[in-house]
């Protein structure tokens, strides 16, 4: 039976999280053998993620406040989908 250190927590991101996103992603470009994102690429994340004008939102999923992982969502408006018929 899971306890409840094995509840897994999904939060938003804030600002304090950038470094830990940026981790959680270079370790997956390393378990997908891929190149890993350079610190220009990191800081532009943190920026469109926790910025004044932000561009996605970042989600957390937490096990016993240690992370595990990450989702990004962001709306995608195409000139198709807003066209009237």
């Amino acid at each position: 039976m899971a306890g409840k250190s094995d509840s897994v927590t999904i939060r938003k991101g804030t600002l304090e999280d950038g470094d830990t996103l940026c981790d959680l992603i270079v370790a997956l470009a390393a378990c997908e053998r891929i190149a890993r994102p350079d610190k220009a690429a990191q800081d532009r994340l943190k920026r469109d993620a926790f910025g004044a004008q932000p561009r996605l939102d970042c989600w957390l999923a937490e096990m016993g406040g240690r992370p595990i992982g990450y989702a990004i969502t962001f709306i995608l408006l195409t000139s198709v989908y807003t066209a009237t018929n």
